[in-house]
């Protein structure tokens, strides 16, 4: 089994800083935004919420950073290529580094 690597996992999260989210749909009013512009913006948004009983806010800033992560490889059917891509990033990880973040992102 090949050893994980942290820089391959960066490099390939550094697509996202050119791709569009998915949350856009076609004939939707589009915005100039990366997905990476989207998910940082998403983090701030989640560092304004008042502290309150209940509420997560390190797992709230952590699946903003994330939840569009997918997003650096485009392939045909958006679950399928968001799962592709997700399981490409985690192979670059630490296994508990990857367990981590896939739970989080599989809850959004």
């Amino acid at each position: 089994m090949d050893q994980a690597n942290p820089l391959d996992f960066l490099n390939t999260v550094e697509n996202v800083k050119y791709a569009k989210p998915s949350c856009y749909t076609r004939g939707a009013l589009q915005s100039s935004q990366t997905a990476a512009e989207h998910m940082f913006r998403h983090a701030f948004i989640c560092l304004l919420i008042p502290p309150l009983d209940g509420i997560d806010h390190d797992k709230l800033i952590i699946m903003a950073l994330i939840h569009d992560i997918t997003d650096f490889k485009s392939w045909d059917g958006m679950q399928n290529r968001k799962r592709f891509n997700m399981d490409y990033l985690a192979c670059n990880l630490p296994a508990e580094t990857a367990k981590h973040l896939q739970k989080y992102w599989t809850e959004y």
